[in-house]
């Protein structure tokens, strides 16, 4: 007799196999031809939309599901960004100011991993900055495919560098909460 996966468990693996399917596109994203680039980015954001929206609504978030979602974002990001740079779409310094939330996520993550604290940066919770910037890098990446060179792209990241700047902020400032929180409660186990 074969087992057949009930609908709660196929809806409790969604989030991550969608997940799964952005570090995919992340892989061969550099490898199609420009024409299939933009339907891969929009396909890359309903992904990360809708894995985050079925993790809502049906309660199935998990630890190791936000981790794999983070990374499949921040490895799609940098594949579209290299491509993009190397196709003499966007400059390293735009790169950098795009990225400036994930460089910041990046080295708070270095300095919990060298100081294993590890409970810190499990309290931090996705929040508007953050969201708002991805929305906006998905937006940027679909600009300079349509109309490279043109004003529009220089609008689309400007305001994906204000997002992404801005996020890095509120994400240092929340993570600096975070470990405040821990100091007092390790000084009141004391």
């Amino acid at each position: 007799m074969s087992r057949v996966a009930s609908p709660g468990r196929l809806v409790a693996v969604a989030p991550n196999v969608l997940s799964a399917i952005r570090l995919a596109l992340a892989a061969v994203f550099p490898l199609v031809p420009p024409q299939w680039r933009l339907p891969m980015i929009v396909a890359a954001g309903l992904s990360d939309w809708l894995d985050g929206a079925i993790a809502r609504r049906f309660h199935t978030g998990s630890t190791a599901g936000q981790l794999l979602d983070a990374v499949a974002d921040k490895v799609f990001v940098l594949s579209v960004l290299v491509t993009l740079t190397v196709g003499g779409g966007l400059t390293w310094w735009q790169v950098l100011l795009v990225l400036a939330r994930d460089l910041s996520v990046g080295l708070v993550t270095l300095y919990v991993a060298v100081l294993r604290r590890w409970s810190s940066i499990l309290r931090m919770v996705p929040r508007l900055p953050g969201k708002l910037t991805t929305v906006m890098q998905y937006a940027l990446f679909g600009t300079v495919l349509l109309w490279e060179g043109r004003l529009v792209v220089t609008v689309a990241l400007s305001l994906t560098g204000v997002c992404s700047v801005l996020a890095a902020i509120d994400y240092v400032s929340q993570f600096v909460t975070a470990l405040r929180e821990d100091a007092r409660q390790g000084s009141r186990r004391r």
